[in-house]
């Protein structure tokens, strides 16, 4: 998808579990950014193995992302709550 294809559909989703929040969503995405605030719970998988799982808080760390990609990461935050993922 190109980036206005993303948003479009990352704003639908957001939209949707917004409207409900009943709802239970399942987002997989291997793109920090994609992960949107309104999912409140999360988990990384490591070679195929679960290695955390928890709130978004606990679960999307730079310490936990190192760990699953094995490479240096600084998170940040933009206004809207999404979180970007940088690398040196």
């Amino acid at each position: 998808m190109d980036i206005a294809e993303r948003e479009f559909v990352l704003k639908t989703i957001n939209r949707i579990a917004q409207e409900q929040p009943e709802l239970t969503i399942i987002f997989i995405s291997q793109r920090i950014e994609d992960i949107l605030p309104v999912f409140t719970s999360g988990m990384i998988l490591n070679s195929g193995v679960i290695d955390k799982v928890g709130s978004r808080e606990e679960v999307l760390t730079e310490e936990n992302l190192k760990h699953a990609f094995n490479i240096d990461v600084k998170l940040i935050q933009s206004d809207n709550g999404r979180l970007w993922a940088i690398t040196d």
